[in-house]
C-alpha cells in the first residue's frame, strides 16, 4: 500500500524537503492556502495557522491512505499546526507543548523558569510607560511571523514607544515582550531526539550585528562553534534536555542563546524541524557534504532512528556562511 506523508506548507522553504519525501517513495498531501499543485500530489487547500480547521478538513483527504508521518519546514503557527496534526494522526511530532514555546516568547520565558533554565528576564514597563533612567532593552514581537524583522535594542522612551508599535504589528497575537539587554555571543544548539530519546547535538555560532536605531539583522553563521568551555557546551546541551524533558518529542530542534563573557548562558529562542536556512542550505553542507540532512528529518518524521553524522569529522576546522555573499 503506497504511504502518504502530510507537509504543512508547499511554499518554496518546503520544497527540498517535499522532493526528499518523494524521493523515497512516498506520496504528498500538501496544505496551504495556496498550494504548490506541481508539487504535491494531492492538497487541502487551508491556512497553515487553522490548527483546528486542518484537522476538521482532513477526514476525506486521508480516508483510505497510510499516512506515515507529518513533516515541515516553518514558523510561527505553522509550527504548532504541524505538531498539533501529528498529535491527532498520533504520529512522531516535536510536541504542541513545544510548539507553544516556538509560537510564543513569553510563554519559552515561563517554561525556562518552571523548568529553572536561565532566560533572559522578562522587563514589564507598565501602561503609563514610565521610563527608568539607564533602562537597556530588547523589544520583540511575542509570536514573531517575520525572524529578527522587528527585534530591537532600545534606551529611550521615544526609541521604546516606535519599537513596540513594530513588534505588536507584527506578531500574531499583536503583542511584544521587553526583555533586559545582556551583551554576549548568539550559540544556537540543534539536536536530534526521536520519542524522547536524544540521538545527536551541533553546537554553532549566529553572527548578529546591531543596526543604526538599534536593529538587530542577522549576517550569518558560523559552526561548530569555537571558543567555548568544555563544561559550558556541556551546560548548553543540558538545558536543552531538560527543556524537553518527559515530552517525547521527535525531530530536530533548536535552541538559542546568549552566552556571555562570564560565560552565563541564556535561553531565548526554541525552534523545529530544519529551520534556519543558512545553517541546513549552506553551513551543514559545508561540514558533512556527504550526509542529507533532510532525508534525516524525513525518517525522523516517520519514528525511525537513523545514523548521524560523527562530530569528530570537525578537526577544529570552523565553516561559515555570510548571507548576501558567496
Amino acid at each position: 500500500m503506497t504511504k502518504w506523508i502530510i507537509s504543512i506548507g508547499t511554499g518554496k522553504s518546503q520544497r527540498q524537503l517535499i522532493s526528499q519525501a518523494k524521493h523515497m517513495g512516498f506520496k504528498i498531501i500538501g496544505i496551504d492556502r495556496d498550494p504548490d499543485v506541481n508539487l504535491v500530489d494531492d492538497n487541502l487547500k487551508i491556512s497553515t495557522y487553522s490548527q483546528q480547521g486542518i484537522i476538521k478538513e482532513l477526514g476525506d483527504t486521508i480516508l483510505n491512505r497510510e499516512i506515515a508521518g507529518v513533516i515541515s519546514r516553518t514558523s510561527g503557527p505553522a509550527t504548532l499546526s504541524a505538531a498539533k496534526v501529528a498529535e491527532f494522526l498520533k504520529l512522531p511530532t516535536a510536541t504542541s507543548i513545544f510548539a507553544e514555546s516556538v509560537l510564543s516568547k513569553s510563554h519559552l520565558a515561563k517554561t525556562a523558569i518552571r523548568k529553572n533554565i536561565e532566560t533572559l528576564k522578562i522587563v514589564n514597563i507598565g501602561q503609563d510607560l514610565v521610563w527608568d533612567e539607564g533602562l537597556d532593552l530588547v523589544i520583540k514581537p511575542d509570536q514573531p511571523i517575520l525572524g529578527k524583522q522587528n527585534v530591537y535594542r532600545v534606551k529611550s522612551l521615544s526609541q521604546y514607544q516606535d519599537a513596540r508599535k513594530k513588534a505588536m504589528h507584527e506578531s500574531f497575537n499583536k503583542e511584544c515582550i521587553c526583555q533586559k539587554f545582556i551583551a554576549g555571543r548568539e550559540i544556537g544548539v540543534m539536536i536530534a531526539v526521536s520519542r524522547g530519546r536524544f540521538l545527536w547535538h551541533f553546537i554553532f555560532e549566529e553572527i548578529v550585528e546591531e543596526l543604526v536605531g538599534g536593529k538587530f539583522q542577522g549576517i550569518g553563521v558560523k559552526g561548530p562553534a569555537s571558543r567555548l568551555k568544555p563544561y559550558v557546551k556541556k551546560s548548553l546541551l543540558s538545558s536543552c534536555l531538560k527543556f524537553i524533558e518527559n515530552l517525547k518529542a521527535t525531530g530536530f530542534l533548536f535552541f538559542s542563546f546568549k552566552v556571555t563573557e562570564q560565560n552565563n548562558i541564556f535561553l531565548y529562542e526554541v525552534n523545529q524541524g530544519l529551520s534556519g536556512d543558512g545553517i541546513v542550505d549552506f553551513l551543514i553542507p559545508k561540514i558533512w557534504p556527504k550526509v542529507n540532512f533532510f532525508e534525516l528529518d524525513v525518517l525522523l518524521s516517520i519514528g525511525e532512528m537513523p545514523e548521524f553524522p560523527s562530530t569528530s569529522l570537525f578537526n577544529q576546522k570552523v565553516h561559515s556562511y555570510l548571507i548576501n555573499q558567496p
